[in-house]
């Protein structure tokens, strides 16, 4: 599942890295995560138990990145402000004081908005056409 959201045209268009991901390589990368403590994964799914996406966080230099992704049937509903608040609540019980921050590409303005309407302030991007937005309660 993760793998078929990651390589999704409008997903591969929207991230900082837009080349598509293999299997091997994917497989590799996802046993990694899920043995590193330092990274939070959640599947989001609807009252009929469907998977409709997923949130991860990952810990860097002291502060939590945010990466998520909505299946495509499911976007347009209103749904990516949903599943992130609902996940960060339940990630701030176990990490309460965490920092999270996002990086997103300024043509990705869906998620811009979302980071803006949950509260995120928008920093100063350190990269050209990247918008990076924290939050630290």
């Amino acid at each position: 599942q993760y793998l078929r959201w990651a390589n999704e045209l409008e997903v591969r268009r929207n991230s900082l890295s837009c080349q598509m991901i293999e299997q091997a390589e994917h497989d590799g990368w996802f046993d990694s995560r899920l043995a590193n403590p330092e990274v939070k994964l959640y599947m989001c799914e609807d009252n009929n138990q469907t998977a409709i996406g997923q949130i991860r966080f990952e810990l860097f230099a002291q502060r939590w990145r945010i990466n998520y992704s909505l299946d495509s049937i499911f976007r347009g509903l209103g749904l990516g402000k949903k599943i992130l608040t609902a996940t960060i609540e339940v990630f701030r019980i176990d990490i309460p004081q965490a920092v999270l921050f996002a990086e997103v590409l300024e043509s990705n303005e869906k998620s811009c908005r979302i980071f803006d309407a949950l509260g995120f302030t928008k920093m100063d991007g350190n990269r050209l056409g990247v918008c990076e937005y924290i939050r630290t309660m």
